[in-house]
């Protein structure tokens, strides 16, 4: 075998020098006929390694993406479909809702509005029974006593039932022209007079 015929390899490793055939030699060099242990299989396999790799991490990505964007869409949807009970139905249930987020409904008691630095205080009721108000917000220009509201907060904290105090913060105010809300639920507020409207 001539030296044109021949390729010297020198192992890293341990320094040993070898020789092979041409043939042998472009065979080495040529990853995809199978020879082990040869520096292009490593590359090739350090490469579709990567490649995993990089999927999985894609696909882990994905699921928390898809994960995140499920949950966003549950506080969404429960969060707009909050239920809103009468001020005597929050009363009662009082000890279950605690201080959790919902919306009561009842008719502004005349003259119990009155301003207080940049809060507004005010009582609402319902079948008799009468809850005063804390609204840190900016009340709108329809607000007034004696119309039905519907209000978006919760029971303050305290030491009464549900760790509450019979006090509704709130930063929504939600004024339903008469009418039409009284045509949509009908019954649902009573006067202070004690008709129904």
């Amino acid at each position: 075998m001539s030296d044109r015929d021949t390729a010297v390899f020198k192992n890293e490793d341990s320094g040993e020098i070898t020789t092979a055939s041409e043939d042998l030699a472009i065979g080495i060099l040529d990853s995809s006929k199978g020879f082990p242990n040869t520096d292009l299989n490593l590359l090739t396999k350090k490469i579709e390694k990567s490649k995993k790799s990089k999927k999985r991490r894609l696909i882990a990505v994905a699921f928390v993406l898809v994960a995140a964007f499920g949950y966003l869409m549950y506080q969404g949807l429960t969060n707009s479909i909050q239920y809103f009970k009468t001020v005597d139905q929050a009363v009662a249930d009082r000890s279950s809702l605690g201080t959790s987020t919902f919306r009561v409904e009842g008719m502004v008691v005349d003259g119990s509005i009155r301003r207080d630095g940049v809060q507004t205080l005010f009582s609402i009721s319902a079948n008799g029974v009468t809850l005063p108000i804390v609204d840190s917000g900016s009340p709108p220009s329809l607000f007034q006593q004696g119309i039905p509201v519907v209000l978006v907060g919760h029971f303050d904290s305290g030491s009464g039932p549900g760790g509450t105090s019979l006090t509704f913060e709130t930063n929504q105010i939600m004024v339903k022209h008469s009418n039409v809300y009284i045509a949509e639920h009908p019954n649902r507020v009573k006067a202070q007079n004690g008709t129904s409207r």
